[in-house]
């Protein structure tokens, strides 16, 4: 009896140890009891098996041992475990049964190998993939009994249901294929770092896109192979997603052959140790936002250079926008939201009225429209303005939205005002011609019996200088007539070479009657000998006209200064070329006109000059007094300017060629 006993317990130490679950102590402890009871180990053993089934059971999985039945297959010796599926397998029922009864007959033949694998002391592995049904187990069979001459006279099998591994494996590595398709499929650069910033490795797809052979950068550090400035935003990027575990991006370029690149970087965590950087070629993306950009930039120039604004309105929402350009062409400061109500009260209800029937005609005929508006700024200044509109159609044949510019014709009227009165003076010329060469008819008989008195009156000093005096208007009237003449005929003008300070002698006794009693006029010569080649009675007309513009400044009486001068101070000559680049060559005459008037307003200075400008009272002036002066002394090849002007008055000077008598 205590034979059999202590064998009971020695196989249930060998069942214990096939399932690999060896305990060192619970051994050490059972062995010495065996040694003192064997019907107490046998116990030990038997609740230590069932235990080991019980773990079987609930973790699906079974542990076999099998041994040559003698006819080339294999029989079962011990079978525990659990279910696998609905199976259950015990060594009541299976000890001593065939092997080929349990295993399906397509599998059978992978199983034997593993076991051939396992009698021949090596380690067996099969799967099986439909048990359980749907599922997949993994076997591995190995060694078990030897007898004296060594040889396997049994083997071992343990049998585990991984379908939920295997599952998760294949899960795993569908995962890994969609991402090795993906990052083939873009068009960046992947490269993979470790902690230190080293590189270990890119995506294969994209190698031609390197710019480099791989074997120039892998292995080397962040420093060997980028520009200091890009390793360095690089290597601190990669140190914050080391430390953070957050992802970090940065914007880069490189000049490559030549050619100027931009590169967008993402790195982030990979793979716990890693870092993975994916950089894009974005230099296209750069160039168009740099053109778009530009195309913006030239298209403001353009509204700003041409004075136009843009609008449009939403028809159905009643929602207006104004370009900054059209604010400042109306002559407004910018609003955040701009209202009918609002345009009513900046431009009037007559003007809002304009604006909508233009709108709803646009609207309803789903057509282009224009119309104009007269903007008053204040201060007598006026802007006209043209505002475009064209409707937006959509699909469905509605109107949604008018899209529109504004743009600014004062100019234009007044360039049309300026040539309306052009007319007026050209037919005036006209007139003016036909009565000038009556005129000069009848100083041809006032002359002609003039000289014809002399004789009579040479005896008699005073008829003498009357007639001289009489003679003497006649002649300059002659030349008033001329001037007339040639105005209205455009013929080419005569130039005659004089003295500088004779002329303007000449032309101050003309200007003396027109100055009145309270207008002082003084003439201040340098002294310098200087001749200029002019045009009479058409620059004299210079002189006379500033000479008057002079007088109108000083309205409670003054000074009106006449000074010659040729300028021989090199710095103020090369000051005067640097200006007036026609008048490189040669000297240079100066001719000062100073009143004692109220100076010039800041604001009118760039204007004076304009044709039709004027600031005095309606009637009173024609505005082309500095504008035929300015147009005169030009084409004498000189210049006329303000020097100086303010509170104590105003200094101009005209500049001309000059030449040494």
């Amino acid at each position: 009896m205590g034979e059999r006993l202590t064998r009971q317990a020695e196989r249930a130490k060998r069942a214990i140890k096939s399932i690999g679950r060896d305990d060192r102590a619970s051994t050490s402890a059972a062995t010495a009891d065996s040694a003192g009871s064997p019907e107490h180990d046998i116990a030990c053993w038997r609740t230590r098996a069932l235990d080991c089934e019980r773990m079987l059971r609930s973790i699906n999985g079974l542990i076999f041992r099998l041994v040559r039945d003698g006819a080339g297959g294999y029989e079962f010796t011990f079978i525990e475990g659990g279910a696998i599926g609905s199976a259950v397998y015990s060594s009541e029922t299976w000890r001593g049964r065939k092997l080929s009864e349990a295993a399906p007959t397509d599998l059978y033949p992978t199983v034997a190998a593993a076991i051939e694998v396992a009698f021949a002391g090596g380690r067996g592995l099969y799967e099986d993939r439909g048990f359980p049904a749907g599922g997949c187990s993994e076997g591995v069979v190995l060694p078990f009994s030897r007898d004296a001459e060594g040889n396997v006279t049994e083997v071992v099998c343990t049998l585990l249901d991984v379908s939920a591994r295997k599952m998760a494996e294949m899960e795993s590595r569908e995962k890994q294929e969609r991402l090795e398709a993906l990052v083939s499929a873009l068009p960046d650069l992947v490269f993979i770092f470790d902690r230190e910033g080293t590189f270990v490795g890119y995506n294969i797809a994209n190698e031609e896109k390197l710019l480099a052979s791989p074997g120039n950068f892998l292995g080397a550090r962040l420093e060997d192979i980028l520009p200091a400035e890009v390793a360095d935003v690089s290597r601190r990027t990669l140190n914050n997603v080391v430390l953070t575990g957050q992802k970090g991006e940065f914007h880069y370029r490189l000049d490559l052959d030549g050619v100027e690149h931009y590169f967008h970087a993402r790195m982030v965590p990979f793979a716990g140790d890693k870092v993975m950087a994916v950089v894009r070629n974005v230099s296209e993306i750069v160039e168009t936002i740099r053109q778009d950009r530009m195309k913006g930039v030239q298209l403001d120039i353009m509204a700003r250079v041409s004075r136009l604004g843009y609008w449009s309105t939403n028809v159905r929402q009643r929602k207006i926008y104004w370009s900054p350009e059209a604010f400042d062409l109306v002559g407004l400061d910018a609003v955040d939201e701009v209202t009918p109500e609002w345009i009513g009260q900046v431009l009037g209800s007559n003007t809002l009225e304009v604006i909508k029937s233009a709108i709803l005609d646009a609207v309803t005929m789903r057509r282009f429209r224009q119309i104009e508006i007269r903007r008053e700024l204040g201060g007598g200044r006026i802007r006209y303005l043209v505002m475009s509109m064209e409707p937006v159609i959509m699909e469905d044949g509605v109107v949604e939205e008018l899209h529109g510019t504004v743009q600014d014709i004062t100019a234009l009227r007044e360039l049309e005002f300026q040539m309306h009165h052009l007319q007026k003076i050209d037919s005036l010329g006209r007139v003016a011609g036909a009565m000038a060469h009556d005129f000069n008819n009848m100083l041809q008989i006032i002359n002609g019996y003039g000289e014809c008195l002399r004789k009579f009156v040479a005896t008699d000093p005073t008829a003498s200088s009357y007639l001289n005096a009489m003679l003497d208007a006649s002649d300059r009237t002659k030349d008033l007539v001329a001037s007339i003449l040639s105005f209205s005929r455009r013929t080419e003008p005569v130039m005659h070479e004089m003295p500088l300070d004779q002329f303007v002698a000449d032309t101050m006794n003309m200007v003396k009657p027109l100055m009145g009693a309270s207008v002082r006029i003084e003439l201040q010569s340098s002294g310098c000998e200087c001749g200029v080649r002019l045009e009479k009675s058409a620059f004299t007309q210079v002189l006379v006209n500033l000479a008057v513009n002079a007088r109108d400044a000083m309205a409670d009486g003054g000074v009106l200064t006449f000074r010659t001068s040729c300028i021989d101070d090199e710095p103020e000559r090369t000051r005067i070329k640097a200006r007036w680049p026609w008048l490189e060559s040669g000297q240079i005459a100066s001719i000062e006109i100073r009143d004692t008037g109220c100076g010039i307003p800041e604001e009118n200075l760039e204007r004076i000059f304009a044709p039709f400008f004027s600031t005095k009272a309606e009637g009173a002036g024609t505005g082309l007094g500095l504008s035929t002066a300015s147009q005169i002394v030009s084409r004498h090849g000189g210049a006329l300017f303000v020097k100086e002007t303010g509170s104590g008055g105003t200094t101009f000077q005209v500049l001309l060629p000059a030449f040494s008598l």
